[in-house]
């Protein structure tokens, strides 16, 4: 035991005296140890003279962060290159990496070999300087049990031992298990204690990386504890102002959840929940997406009353989500009932307020689309008078609204004017009185075509000698019943 890898360390001369009473009793193989044992004991010396009185230091301490962190692979892959470079503390971690299968292949008697090898190295180096990660180091190889098996209160007392000398993980670890009341098998057998966990952790303060992992850990230990929620949130938020990015996206997604969660008991919305969910929701969630399609529709309907530029045109993105994105027959005609209102209003802002005829009836053309009359007949007034003019346009959509029974008297007119003055088709003299007799009969109080349906019904028009009539409508700035059309019917 002496001589070789033991928990108990090399001592030669222990060794040679042992050897020394097996061989007075008879035992030829302890005779032959005994012959072997100066050599040995030479190569010994002489390793032990190469030690540098501190490890390499910066792969084993990469490793660990990384470790902690749960980048297990990477971690590996540090210690790795840490052994390469004859850093005893790595080269120890490989081997634990290996007995424990973190970030590699399970390999128990590489492991064996590599502590056999370097267990003396890492105790000379914890007697020799009181290397605080080489006692740390110790205490992990007693409480995961390389070889020689458990013992976790020897563990206990390293930790401690290099956690009072300020060691970093070894008050990790030492804080760890007070608070989870070392229940796991990588913890020490310690009772739950959150002062003292607290005042392990307190030497971590000022590495983001590692205040990141204190939080995680009290954010886990919270599952069985509330209390240590609030906690938890404190440590990442220390890590976060460090620079730990994964705290910070920590925390913007513990934002996000509380938010949605205020969000799913709510009735009220305003805006700003449509961004944030919008920014949020990237498919596949159906809770999300159908959270976003209710706040759609409330908010929708909030900045259509609103009635201002910038509120319509918001309100159009929300019902256009929902028209896109719902699945349900009620939520699709609320939206699309929304966006045929709120197409309208920004059309109507467009032609009367920013003076942009072609923006208007590209929105009352959608308007149109979803039902809306009165955007049909907007659009016929604007091809008729508007600074897109286009008569063929503006005779099919006064058609369509003498079809849909929409100012059915005024399309009646205006579709009169239009044959009889040649607006976009040929002339029609009796198309024309046509539509101004229907224009009449409509209720559409305007003095050309009363005047064309009192001629017609054969009633005698009074009002006006036909010399004053004729002077009359060559004041008129806007195409007339013309005078020789009331002059053919009689007048």
């Amino acid at each position: 035991m002496y001589e070789n890898y033991t928990e108990i360390g090399i001592d030669y001369q222990m060794a040679e005296k042992w050897y020394i009473l097996a061989a007075e009793q008879g035992d030829v193989d302890a005779i032959e140890r005994l012959k072997e044992l100066p050599e040995k004991r030479k190569e010994y010396l002489e390793y032990v003279k190469s030690i540098p009185t501190e490890a390499v230091g910066d792969f084993y301490y990469q490793g660990m962060i990384e470790m902690i962190a749960g980048r297990f692979e990477a971690a590996f892959d540090i210690f790795s290159e840490g052994s390469k470079n004859k850093d005893i503390k790595s080269h120890f971690m490989v081997a634990l990496c290996l007995w424990r299968h973190i970030g590699t292949k399970y390999n128990m008697d590489q492991a064996a070999e590599i502590c056999a090898e370097i267990f003396p190295f890492l105790k000379t180096l914890a007697e020799k300087g009181r290397d605080t990660d080489a006692i740390f180091l110790l205490s992990l190889h007693s409480m995961y049990g390389f070889c020689t098996g458990f013992n976790r209160q020897k563990a206990l007392e390293l930790c401690r031992q290099s956690a009072e000398h300020n060691n970093i993980f070894a008050n990790l670890l030492l804080g760890d298990s007070y608070l989870f009341d070392g229940a796991y098998s990588y913890h020490l057998n310690v009772s739950r204690n959150k002062d003292k966990a607290n005042a392990c952790f307190s030497y971590i303060c000022g590495n983001a990386e590692l205040e990141f992992a204190v939080g995680l850990r009290y954010l886990k230990s919270s599952k069985l504890y509330k209390e240590d929620k609030s906690q938890a949130i404190e440590w990442i938020e220390m890590s976060a102002k460090h620079g730990c990015t994964e705290a910070r996206d920590m925390l913007d997604e513990m934002h996000i959840n509380k938010r949605l969660m205020q969000l799913i008991k709510s009735d009220e919305f305003d805006k700003s929940d449509v961004t944030f969910l919008m920014q949020i929701y990237k498919g596949g969630d159906a809770q999300l997406k159908n959270l976003l399609i209710k706040v759609c529709l409330n908010v929708g309907k909030k900045l259509l009353k609103e009635n201002d530029f910038q509120s319509l045109s918001e309100s159009i993105v929300c019902y256009e989500y929902v028209v896109d994105n719902s699945e349900k027959f009620d939520e699709i005609n609320k939206a699309k009932e929304g966006l045929c209102n709120a197409y309208f209003a920004i059309a109507c802002f467009n032609e009367k307020e920013l003076l942009n005829s072609n923006k208007a009836i590209e929105y009352y053309l959608k308007s149109s689309e979803f039902g809306n009359r009165h955007a049909t007949f907007a659009l016929a007034m604007l091809y008729y008078e508007g600074e897109a003019k286009n008569y063929s346009k503006a005779i099919y959509y006064f058609k369509k609204c003498t079809e849909l029974g929409v100012e059915e008297g005024k399309s009646h007119y205006y579709l009169g004017n239009c044959f009889y003055w040649g607006l976009g088709v040929p002339v029609d003299f009796e198309l024309a009185k046509k539509h101004y007799i229907s224009a009449y009969e409509y209720g559409f109080n305007c003095s050309y075509s009363i005047d064309v349906a009192k001629a017609t019904m054969g009633e005698t028009y009074q009002s006006h000698s036909m010399k004053e009539y004729a002077e009359t409508i060559k004041k008129r700035i806007q195409p007339i019943v013309p005078f020789k059309l009331i002059k053919q019917n009689g007048v």
